[in-house]
């Protein structure tokens, strides 16, 4: 049993290292990359004693979000998977709650609106790598292993947290490049036809009454990977 925990730690650590380097390179990550890490976390979630609702409700959920681009199936697939979670747990609130973070990603990256569908494959996988927390893996434990909080909380927390400090950066690279300070050089800068050109991948491009803004696209692995560190590591 610890050998597979062993594994499925040592494979999550290598796909997020592949995630986050092809993520800050393209700011795309390939759709089958975190499938290897699904399958070995719901062997070694599954044969820790957790239940088959858990694993298949995350899998469940990793399979539909192939099915993003049929906004109809995407929704009601994940509140079904939902449905039958809360039904099959109703004795079970720390199941219903995990499940419940990791909803909450999943409907906001419908239509990419904040997270990427990419993004959302990867709070999945390590979401269900991670049901049962390691204590044994935490450096600096801030709190006993009885007050730890669902991983899936942590992971969505951390990694919010962690995206913030991309906005100082945000606001040096756009004043850099000549923007205004204020909020357009903190969600954007403005266009400039060169610079889309140049870094395709790195920008999308916004309109408004004030003109066209280009707006950097952050490579959200990267947050991911850090809430992931400091939720295995400190136990928040």
């Amino acid at each position: 049993m610890l050998l597979l925990v062993l594994v499925t730690l040592i494979l999550a650590g290598v796909t997020m290292v592949i995630a986050c380097y092809t993520d800050v390179r393209s700011r795309s990550v390939n759709s089958f990359l975190f499938l290897p890490l699904v399958v070995v976390a719901g062997i070694s979630t599954f044969l820790q004693g957790v239940g088959p609702v858990p694993v298949l409700s995350l899998a469940g959920l990793y399979l539909f979000s192939f099915l993003s681009r049929k906004p109809i199936i995407y929704i009601a697939g994940g509140l079904a998977i939902f449905a039958m979670t809360l039904f099959f747990s109703l004795n079970n609130p720390y199941c219903v709650g995990y499940v419940l973070f990791v909803m909450i990603p999943y409907l906001i990256a419908y239509r990419e609106r904040l997270f990427g569908v990419g993004d959302v494959k990867a709070i999945i996988a390590l979401s269900l790598a991670f049901y049962v927390l390691p204590d044994n893996l935490m450096f600096l434990p801030l709190v006993p292993p009885y007050m730890a909080l669902p991983f899936s909380f942590l992971l969505l927390l951390n990694s919010s947290f962690a995206s913030i400090a991309f906005l100082p950066y945000l606001v040096a690279l756009n004043y850099a490049r000549g923007s205004r300070l204020g909020m357009h050089s903190l969600m954007g800068m403005e266009y400039r036809e060169e610079e889309k050109i140049k870094n395709p991948e790195r920008y999308s491009v916004v309109e408004s009454s004030q003109g066209k803004f280009l707006v950097y696209r952050i490579p959200y692995m990267i947050p991911i990977a850090i809430g992931m560190l400091i939720a295995l590591f400190t136990g928040v």
